[in-house]
């Protein structure tokens, strides 16, 4: 009697829990229907596939296509003229981002947003954010508004950000040591050694392939770099073992650090190079680890490197060397970042 009571109560509970979610989310659908202006489906099962009920009877399907954003033909236009200029593709992403964001501001279609709402929006961001991301926003606005739209603005003949001089934050070598002794992972350790050694930016880094290293000549070959110009960096000994070594746990015919996928076994048929994100990410993790205080990025690197060999007056090799030479080698198996 008792077995079938509590049987009674189970369902009644699953009852009224099942009908309070879809009631609620009915009203999330109706309300991101209103926000995104596109309809997608909600799929109610009433019974659970799985036995004994352990899971609840009622799951959400949502297409999620309203998250996307269409490309606007003043936008394609605009990634077209960019082209042509002979923007990067991160320029490029970057000056997309500061016209779909002014588009968001106002809820209204960027050619039509007059002088006044341009000059109260480059007031907000001016008071909210950076001096530097308010002048890449800024230029962004302006090639738009200039280049594409042909339309006049005299608010851009008043809007300048003033040109600081702010010092990069430089680690030690002590400090350097730390924050790459605490890396476990292979790829994250060899890919921030050769950043902080050769003094790279962290896209050159990531993207390095396999050809550009020169081992008889002991340089590495950064292929458009910044101004996507070419140069030649030495490269430190200690610094080629550690990429061999790298190398050849994953041997990827191209990518010197290949996209490990979740799985973390598909390095040697990855399409694309390791996500900048997952070295920043591991980067401020063993940073914080060696308890280091300082705002230090992982651009920080190429600045560490060229300000030491200044300091000491001798050849970035050299110091590079020094640097690398008292690095611990990854463990096989332990903690991992």
């Amino acid at each position: 009697m008792w077995e079938s009571i509590i049987t009674v109560w189970h369902f009644c509970c699953v009852a009224t829990m099942q009908e309070c979610k879809q009631q609620t989310l009915a009203r999330q659908h109706e309300t991101l229907v209103e926000l995104s202006g596109r309809p997608f489906s909600i799929i109610f099962p009433v019974t659970s596939s799985r036995a004994g009920h352990n899971m609840p009877p009622w799951y959400l399907t949502l297409n999620l296509s309203y998250r996307r954003h269409t490309m606007t033909p003043l936008e394609k236009r605009l990634i077209e003229d960019m082209k042509l200029f002979g923007y990067s593709k991160r320029t490029q992403d970057t000056y997309l981002y500061a016209v779909r964001k002014i588009t968001k501001h106002f809820q209204t279609p960027p050619d039509q947003i007059t002088n006044e709402q341009l000059r109260e929006y480059l007031l907000w961001h001016k008071d909210k954010y950076a001096p530097n991301t308010t002048t890449i926003a800024l230029c962004g606005i302006k090639f738009f508004y200039q280049k594409i739209l042909k339309k006049p603005m005299p608010v851009f003949d008043l809007a300048r950000q003033p040109r600081g001089l702010k010092l990069p934050v430089v680690l030690t070598r002590e400090e350097v040591h730390a924050v790459l002794n605490n890396i476990r992972v292979l790829r994250h350790r060899a890919c921030l050694t050769l950043i902080y050694s050769c003094g790279l930016s962290i896209s050159e880094a990531v993207e390095m392939k396999v050809s550009q290293i020169d081992s008889k000549r002991m340089v590495v070959h950064v292929r458009a770099g910044k101004g996507a110009r070419d140069r030649y960096v030495p490269l430190p000994r200690p610094t080629l073992e550690l990429l061999r070594r790298h190398w050849k746990a994953h041997r990827h015919p191209q990518w010197l650090f290949p996209a490990p996928g979740r799985s973390g076994i598909k390095e040697a048929e990855a399409t694309r190079c390791l996500p900048l994100s997952s070295v920043q990410t591991v980067f401020k993790k063993s940073l914080k680890e060696a308890g280091i205080k300082k705002d230090a990025h992982v651009h920080t690197g190429s600045k560490s490197m060229p300000r030491s060999c200044l300091a000491r007056s001798t050849h970035p090799c050299g110091v590079a060397h020094g640097w690398f030479t008292a690095i611990r080698q990854p463990a096989e198996k332990g903690r991992r970042h």
